[in-house]
Formats: C-alpha cells, structure tokens, sequence
C-alpha cells in the first residue's frame, strides 16, 4: 500500500494512516508529523520516512463511511458523472491530439474517469459493516485512478515534447529476483541522468546565446532517456507489485 501511495501520489494525511501502520511500537516520528502544519518541507519528511517501510505489506484499516440515504435518481447521477469528466478535460481536449493512438487513450482515461466517478459514489453508500465489498470498490477505484495518472502522464508528455511517450520494455521473462534487481538498477541510472540534466538546465540559463540550442537538444535528448528508464520502472512495478 505504501508503494501505491508514492505511484498515485497520495495525500498528507494518508501518508500519516500509512506511517502509523508502518513504524509500530516506535511512534516518534508520526507524532511530530501529525502535530505539523502539511507544507512541501514535512511532506518531503513524510516521504522519507515512508521509504524506509516501501517494500513493506502494511494492511491499514480501511475507514468505511456510513450508508447515506439519497433520492438522486440514476439519470441525474450519470449527468454529475458526464459533468464531472468534462471538467478534468479543461487541460487538454481531443480536438489538440492529431494521433488516433493518443485520441483512444484520450477516450480512455474519460471512460476510467467516469467509472471512477461512479465507483466513488458507490463506495460511499456501502453499509458500515460490509468491510469486503468496500475492500473490492476500493481496489477497482486504485486502478482505476492509477489507468488515468498514466495517461494523463501519455497526453502531458505529447503536449510537450509532440511526441508519443516511449513504451515499457517487455520484462515478463524476468523471474522475480531479476526484476527486482533490474528494477533497482533502473532507479540508479535514472538518478545518475537526472542530475546530468539537472546541470544541464542549469547551465542553460548563463549559456552564451550561440550554444543555447545544442543544449537545449541536449536537454531533451536527456529528457527523452529519463522518461523511458521511468516507464519501465514503472512497467517493473506493475510486473512485482501486480
């Protein structure tokens, strides 16, 4: 759960839930971060020490909320859900995504959405004490919320750079350990070439105006590396984790 928090970027205060599960007996530092105001300084400590439990199976209780009565009928429910997808898409609509592969994504991630939407208001009417169908909802809205960061990642990426965002390699013929150790090495290249880059853009700034575009493609040479060692990291994490 914890790693799941760190892919689907996860609040504060869940991280909080998360950390109190994970640290057991040795309650220190969830107690400081709990009596802290939530700001980017404590979030990147929340982080920190949330890492160290990462590849540890922490089973949280799942708070369930008490069944509310509703007299919304099921046509008004599926327009709030219409509604509610239209206002995601005010960052990018389909009109801007020449490519019929990005334009099925597009459709997509508002397909999940709308799922999603649905899946939500579904969670909140489950009775109190019915605790495994509020397991199975909550599980199918992590995916779910998951499908949609990843292609708003695709679609992002295209706005960008107006290229499709490289595919993850095939690594199902690893066995267990070999994905696990490839994985790790993964995560070392990428930080390598991240602080190349980050040099790079650095540099950027003061560069004599003559040597700005080679760096510039330089820049996104890198740019394109590190986005291609992230998604396989990220197929990786699928493949162990899954």
């Amino acid at each position: 759960m914890i790693e799941q928090w760190f892919l689907n970027k996860g609040t504060y205060s869940q991280g909080l839930v998360l950390l109190k599960a994970a640290c057991g007996a040795n309650q220190r530092m969830y107690l400081r971060l709990k009596g802290a105001k939530e700001n980017q300084r404590n979030l990147a400590a929340l982080k920190y020490e949330l890492n160290k439990y990462r590849n540890t199976n922490i089973e949280v209780p799942i708070p369930i909320k008490k069944k509310v009565q509703t007299s919304k009928k099921v046509s008004d429910t599926k327009a709030l859900a219409i509604t509610s997808v239209k206002r995601s898409n005010t960052k990018i609509t389909i009109h801007m995504l020449p490519d019929a592969c990005l334009q099925q994504r597009f459709i997509e991630k508002n397909n999940a959405f709308y799922t999603h939407w649905v899946l939500k208001k579904k969670l909140n009417a489950v009775a109190e004490d019915d605790v495994e169908k509020a397991r199975v909802l909550i599980a199918e809205i992590m995916k779910l919320r998951q499908l949609i960061d990843t292609i708003w990642k695709e679609l992002d990426y295209y706005m960008e750079y107006k290229k499709i965002m490289p595919r993850g390699k095939d690594f199902a013929n690893l066995s267990a350990m070999e994905k696990v150790k490839e994985r790790q090495r993964l995560y070392q290249s990428r930080s390598k070439r991240q602080k190349t880059l980050d040099k790079l853009k650095a540099s950027l700034v003061d560069a004599p105006q003559e040597k700005q575009l080679a760096l510039q493609s330089r820049i996104a040479d890198k740019t394109e590396i590190i986005t291609q060692l992230t998604v396989n990291i990220n197929t990786l994490n699928e493949l162990i984790d899954g």
